[in-house]
C-alpha cells in the first residue's frame, strides 16, 4: 500500500502567501527588462484568495513519496499529475494562466481569448482550466475563452474535455489541427496570426488575446515544487539530484524559483532527460551547445538492426532510430531557455541523459510496478497502451544514470510530470475539431470564436455535465 510523505489536495491553497511573492519577483523582473512585453499579457497578479469561489484550485494537488530504493540509491517521487482532467503537471501553470486572466478582466472590463500552440498536453490542460473555471463559477464564456492549436500528431494525446459537451462552448472555444511535417510549425502559425491579428480581433469581438506559452507564465506555479520538496523531506544538506523529462525544462526553472524563495538548503543538482528526436539541452549541458553534430557516432549494425555508439554513457548505447522519438510531447528544438538555465540551474551541467524507446519500454514493468506499489499513479498494463511517457522517461533516465555509474548523490528526486493512457484520453467525434494550414486559417477561426456569442447560463450548465 503507497503512503504519501507528504499529501498537498490543494498547493495553491497551501502556498498562497509564496505564490504571491514568485508573481511579485516575475513582474518586477518584466517591469525591469528593456522595453517590456511586446504582446498583450496581463500583470503577475491573482484575484485576492478571499475572492475565490469553493475548489477554484482544487486542479494543484501534488504529493510526495518513496519510489523505493535502487543500488542503494533513496529514489524520492513528486507526483504532480494528480488533477484526474489531465494527468500532468500542465495543470499547475494553465491554473495560474485562468487566474491571472480572472484577476485582468474583473479590474479592467476586458474578456479574454487564450490562444496557444501546444503538442497537446498544454493545450489539454489550459481547455481543463477553462472547463474548469465555469464549472465554479469563476469566469463565463463572455470573459474567458481558449483556442488551441496542435499538431496531428498531438491529436491521440488531447483530452476530451467539459467544453466538448456543447455546440456553442465548442464554438467558442475551438481546436485548431495542423498536419505538417514539422509539428513546431504551430508555433510560428500562433506568433504570425496573433502578432498580426490581436489588435483587429479586440477591436471587433472586445477579446483581448493572450498568446500564453511563454515561460514566465508556468514558472510561477511550478514554485510549488521547491516549497513541498522543502516541507517533505526537510532542508537538504547535500545536494539532492531532481530528475526530469523535459522539452525546455520549465519546470526546473520554477522548482529553482521555489528553493531560492524558501532560501535554505544546499543548491539542487538536475539530471535532464530528453529522447534523439529533439536531445538540444542534452547536448548543451555537455557541450554549451545545441548541435547535433555533437551526438555520438553511432553506426549501423545489420545482424541487430540496431545503432551502436560507446563513446557517451549519457546517450544510448543502442536506437532503433538516429531520430527516435519516445514522446511527441517533446517537440521543441533550440528551446530558448538556454540562457536562464545556465544561469538557475548550474547543477545541470554535464547532466543531460537520452533515454531511447527500447529502454523505456523494456524498463517499463519494474517502473509501472515502482508506481503502483508506491504512488496513486495506475499505469497501463502494458507499454501498448502508454500515451504519454514523460515520468517513464524520466525513471527509466534516473535508473540509467545509477546503473553506468554517474549518479553520485544519494536522493533521487523524481519529477513525475505525466502518465495516462488512451483509456483516460477519452474520444471526440472528428468534427469537433477545425484543420488549419496557415495563420490566416487560425486567424479566422479564432476571430469567428471570439464573435461568437454566449449565453452564460446556459453554456455554463452544458460545460457541468460530462
Amino acid at each position: 500500500m503507497h503512503r504519501a510523505e507528504l499529501n498537498v489536495p490543494d498547493a495553491f491553497a497551501r502556498y498562497w502567501t509564496e505564490l504571491e511573492e514568485a508573481l511579485a519577483r516575475t513582474e518586477a523582473r518584466r517591469s525591469a527588462a528593456p522595453g517590456g512585453p511586446t504582446r498583450f499579457s496581463p500583470p503577475f497578479r491573482f484575484p485576492p484568495r478571499g475572492e475565490l469561489p469553493d475548489g477554484a484550485t482544487a486542479a494543484s494537488a501534488l504529493a510526495l513519496g518513496s519510489l523505493g530504493e535502487y543500488r542503494g540509491k533513496q529514489l524520492r517521487y513528486l507526483d504532480l499529475a494528480r488533477n484526474p482532467g489531465t494527468r500532468t503537471t500542465k495543470s499547475f501553470g494553465s491554473l495560474a494562466i485562468v487566474l491571472r486572466a480572472v484577476a485582468h478582466t474583473r479590474a479592467t472590463g476586458e474578456p479574454i481569448m487564450l490562444v496557444t500552440p501546444s503538442s497537446a498536453n498544454k493545450a489539454s490542460a489550459l481547455r481543463d482550466a477553462v472547463g474548469h473555471a465555469y464549472q465554479v463559477g469563476l469566469a463565463t464564456p463572455r470573459t474567458l475563452r481558449v483556442s488551441v492549436v496542435i499538431p496531428a500528431t498531438g491529436l491521440p494525446k488531447l483530452w476530451a474535455s467539459t467544453l466538448d459537451t456543447d455546440a456553442n462552448l465548442r464554438s467558442s472555444n475551438p481546436i485548431c489541427v495542423c498536419d505538417a511535417e514539422d509539428p513546431e510549425v504551430v508555433k510560428e502559425l500562433v506568433r504570425e496570426f496573433s502578432g498580426r491579428d490581436a489588435e483587429r480581433i479586440a477591436g471587433e469581438s472586445g477579446f483581448r488575446l493572450w498568446e500564453s506559452q511563454h515561460i514566465d507564465n508556468y514558472l510561477v506555479a511550478d514554485v510549488v515544487r521547491g516549497f513541498a520538496e522543502f516541507d517533505a523531506w526537510g532542508v537538504p544538506r547535500n545536494p539532492r539530484l531532481h530528475v526530469h523529462a523535459v522539452s525546455s525544462a520549465y519546470g526546473l526553472l520554477g522548482h529553482a524559483l521555489g528553493a531560492r524563495i524558501r532560501g535554505a538548503g544546499a543548491p539542487a543538482n538536475y539530471l535532464l532527460i530528453q529522447h534523439l528526436a529533439t536531445p538540444d539541452l542534452v547536448l548543451w549541458s555537455h557541450t554549451g551547445r545545441m548541435d547535433e553534430a555533437d551526438l555520438p557516432s553511432y553506426t549501423f549494425d545489420p545482424t541487430t538492426n540496431r545503432y551502436r555508439q560507446d563513446e557517451s554513457p549519457y546517450f544510448p548505447p543502442t536506437v532503433e532510430d538516429l531520430h527516435e522519438c519516445v514522446e511527441p510531447t517533446f517537440y521543441t528544438r533550440r528551446p530558448p531557455t538556454v540562457d536562464q538555465i545556465a544561469d538557475w540551474l548550474p547543477g545541470a551541467k554535464g547532466r543531460g541523459m537520452v533515454v531511447s524507446r527500447e529502454e523505456c519500454r523494456s524498463r517499463y514493468p519494474e517502473v509501472a510496478e515502482r508506481l503502483a506499489v508506491h504512488t496513486q499513479v495506475r499505469p497501463a498494463a502494458s507499454a501498448a497502451e502508454v500515451r504519454e511517457w514523460s515520468t517513464i522517461m524520466a525513471v527509466t533516465g534516473a535508473m540509467n544514470a545509477i546503473d553506468r555509474g554517474l549518479v553520485a548523490e544519494d536522493e533521487i528526486v523524481i519529477h513525475g510530470s505525466g502518465c495516462y493512457d488512451a483509456t483516460d484520453v477519452g474520444t471526440r467525434p472528428s468534427e469537433f475539431v477545425r484543420p488549419v494550414a496557415s495563420a490566416a486559417d487560425v486567424a479566422d477561426i479564432v476571430t469567428r470564436a471570439c464573435l461568437h456569442p454566449a449565453d452564460d447560463a446556459r453554456l455554463v450548465r452544458a460545460s457541468t455535465n460530462r
